[in-house]
């Protein structure tokens, strides 16, 4: 079944490795991003994963009939899916369910089975324009993310969201604020040239733009 490219809603990007790859659970290195956004947007790519389950169910009997099966040693197994409650960390061991959000999961490997290496994700501005050396994306940056979903039948089975790019339409400065402190180091006094930035809202749209020109 041939993977067709589909566009998310715009949401907050999580735990973002999108021009830089990382570790993911497994240890494995690849591209990767969550996007957190509104149950309600989201419903029409729940719906098209339970389409693609259901012909690749039709074109493959033996894949399981169920999202959740007993193996023939009994144990209850179930299929992965790239999306989940949104929840926050309250604690060390607790979390609490954000109510109308969901997170989706994204991930690109920067190597194929094959072990031939793979480019990284295209970076998009809010314009649509590819950005040749992007700036690192992070946490809490909105945007929408273009992906391919596919289903794969291996030890373990589910439906994963192949990570093709990312349009970006602000990035989140990550800006902390703290009260001045008398006779310290000021590296924007007269005297003192002022380092170059390498952060910044490259990207953002108007407030009067409602939607990412795509």
């Amino acid at each position: 079944m041939a993977m067709q490219d589909e566009i998310t809603p715009i949401g907050e990007i999580l735990y973002p490795s999108l021009v830089n790859p990382g570790p993911d659970l497994s240890g494995n290195i690849c591209w990767q991003c969550g996007l957190r956004v509104d149950l309600e947007a989201a419903q029409p790519i729940i719906a098209m994963v339970d389409e693609l389950l259901s012909q690749y169910r039709a074109e493959n009997p033996s894949f399981p009939p169920a999202n959740t099966w007993k193996n023939r040693q009994g144990r209850e197994e179930y299929l992965n899916f790239p999306y989940k409650p949104a929840r926050r960390k309250i604690n060390q061991d607790e979390y609490q369910i954000i109510e109308n959000k969901i997170d989706l999961s994204f991930k690109r490997q920067t190597k194929t089975r094959k072990g031939e290496s793979q480019t990284p994700p295209v970076i998009l501005s809010a314009k649509g324009q590819q950005v040749k050396q992007p700036p690192e994306i992070t946490y809490g940056s909105i945007g929408r993310l273009i992906f391919s979903p596919y289903v794969y039948d291996t030890q373990s089975k589910g439906v994963a969201f192949y990570l093709k790019g990312a349009q970006i339409k602000t990035i989140n400065n990550n800006i902390l604020d703290a009260p001045p402190m008398e006779d310290g180091w000021d590296p924007f006094a007269e005297d003192v040239k002022p380092a170059a930035s390498g952060h910044g809202n490259l990207f953002a749209l108007s407030a009067a733009d409602d939607e990412i020109p795509f």
